[in-house]
């Protein structure tokens, strides 16, 4: 057992460690895609995408990736965008304009190095968007959350401090308003070990600064229990 005056000096420090790791989770961030050009019509399967059309890690400094089959996902400008002039939707190698390939987006803390997690990912289908499906997934690559929906749809998951990706399928299918809200780094296994380390030094204080338990009668001095000698 940790002796009082060493809790007493360590205990400001965990708490002063544990309160860092929360500064992060932030409000939410939308992105929209409208600080660039979007690809103009006709939008034909096939047709090859001109490579300033295509975003992978150009919002890496919000604290996302995107991946399409065809490297990154396509920004268009459609005559029935959600709002403003843009939207995105899948590619297919080449890079073309895919139909009904996968994009991904990927939470990231400041770089690549530092793996982020969100609470809650939303996205708004174009009107002329088949039934979509929307899934989260933690760094295990396990699905946690899914949702589902087809034109004009707002698509939502939500899964506190775990989503680390997510996953828009089906289709064929084009979004906008890219929202997460909560981004901040996967804890570390340092944190977890600080957190269990600030528990037991709290328990210990506690303990410590708590009276001890005097046994007595009514209208009888309290005396302290004492062990048994053997004679």
């Amino acid at each position: 057992m940790l002796p009082p005056r060493i809790i007493g000096r360590t205990f400001p420090i965990v708490l002063s460690a544990i309160a860092s790791l929360s500064t992060y989770a932030p409000a939410a961030t939308i992105i929209g895609f409208e600080d660039r050009l979007g690809m103009s019509p006709p939008f034909v399967e096939g047709t090859p995408v001109p490579q300033h059309f295509i975003v992978t890690d150009d919002y890496l400094s919000l604290g996302v990736v995107f991946e399409s089959s065809g490297g990154g996902i396509l920004i268009s400008a459609p005559t029935n965008p959600v709002s403003g002039l843009n939207v995105a939707s899948p590619t297919a190698p080449g890079p073309v304009i895919g139909g009904m390939d996968p994009v991904t987006a990927t939470f990231f803390v400041g770089s690549t190095d530092i793996l982020g997690v969100t609470d809650s990912v939303s996205v708004t289908l174009t009107s002329s968007t088949s039934e979509s499906f929307l899934s989260a997934l933690d760094v295990n690559g396990s699905v946690i959350a899914t949702d589902s929906g087809a034109a004009s749809s707002t698509l939502t998951v939500i899964s506190v401090n775990q989503i680390h990706s997510i996953e828009l399928s089906g289709g064929p299918f084009a979004f906008d308003e890219f929202t997460f809200e909560g981004l901040r780094p996967i804890p570390e296994p340092s944190s977890a070990v600080l957190f269990g380390l600030a528990c037991s030094c709290l328990a210990l204080r506690r303990r410590h600064s708590s009276p001890e338990v005097e046994q007595g009668g009514a209208g009888q001095p309290a005396t302290r229990s004492e062990p048994e000698r053997s004679l």
